[in-house]
C-alpha cells in the first residue's frame, strides 16, 4: 500500500454511464464456487487450509482495493468502470470474495456442525465461522497490502453514526471496521518500489 483515500459517492446519475464496464470487471474477479470440500480433505477431519484459501480467495491483480458497504455495491462497480476507463487502472472490490466464504463455511457446517437432529453444533459453529473468517480477513489484509492503494466509499450505508473515517467504532460492519484499521499498520511502501503504470 502507498496511499489510501477516503471516498464520498456524489450524484448517483455521474456513475451510470460506467456501470456496464464496472460490471464487467466484478464478473472477472468472480470465481466458480462449484468447488467442494472433498478437493481439500487430507483426512476425515482435516482440512488443508492453504488449498482454500488460494482457491477461494484468490489474488487478484490490481492496482486498488475499494472497502464499500454492500449497500453501496453498484456505485463501488460504476466506479471501477470509471477507473478503468480514464486511467486503465484494474479495482479489487472486496466484496467479490465475501459470497465465497458464506458458501464455503455452509459447505463446513453441513458437513462438520451438524448434529443427529439437523440442527447446527453452537460450540463447532463458532469454531468453523472463526476459521472461515480469518482466512478471508487475510486474504484482505494480503491484497490491501499488494494495492497501490486503498480507497474508503465514505457513505452513510458504510459509517451511518459518523461524519468521517477517523471513527471506526460507528461502523456496523465488523469487515469495514477490519479494512479501515488495517490501513493504519499496513506497510506504506516507497513510491520508487511501485509505480501505478499504464497497462
Amino acid at each position: 500500500m502507498f496511499v489510501t483515500f477516503d471516498t464520498k459517492i456524489g450524484n448517483k446519475e455521474m456513475f451510470n454511464d460506467f456501470l456496464t464496464s464496472g460490471k464487467g470487471i466484478f464478473s472477472k474477479n468472480q470465481k466458480d464456487v462449484h468447488n467442494t470440500l472433498e478437493e481439500y480433505l487430507l483426512n476425515d477431519e482435516i482440512i488443508d487450509g492453504d488449498a482454500i484459501s488460494q482457491d477461494w480467495f484468490p489474488n487478484i491483480n490490481s492496482n486498488i482495493f475499494i472497502s464499500h458497504s454492500h449497500l453501496d455495491e453498484e456505485y463501488v462497480i460504476a466506479f471501477a468502470g470509471w477507473l478503468k476507463k480514464n486511467f486503465n487502472l484494474n479495482a479489487f472490490i472486496d466484496s467479490c470474495v465475501w459470497g465465497y466464504s458464506n458458501e464455503l463455511l455452509k459447505q463446513i457446517d453441513e458437513r462438520y456442525c451438524k448434529n443427529h437432529d439437523a440442527t447446527y453444533n453452537y460450540e463447532k459453529r463458532n469454531i468453523s465461522t472463526s476459521h472461515v473468517h480469518m482466512m478471508l480477513n487475510v486474504a484482505l489484509m494480503k491484497m490491501m497490502d499488494k494495492c497501490e492503494c486503498i480507497f474508503f466509499m465514505d457513505t452513510p450505508n458504510s459509517l451511518p453514526v459518523a461524519d468521517n473515517i477517523k471513527n471506526t467504532e460507528s461502523t456496523l460492519s465488523s469487515w469495514i471496521y477490519s479494512e479501515v484499521e488495517m490501513t493504519r499498520y499496513l506497510r506504506e511502501k516507497n513510491r520508487k518500489e511501485k509505480v501505478i503504470g499504464i497497462q
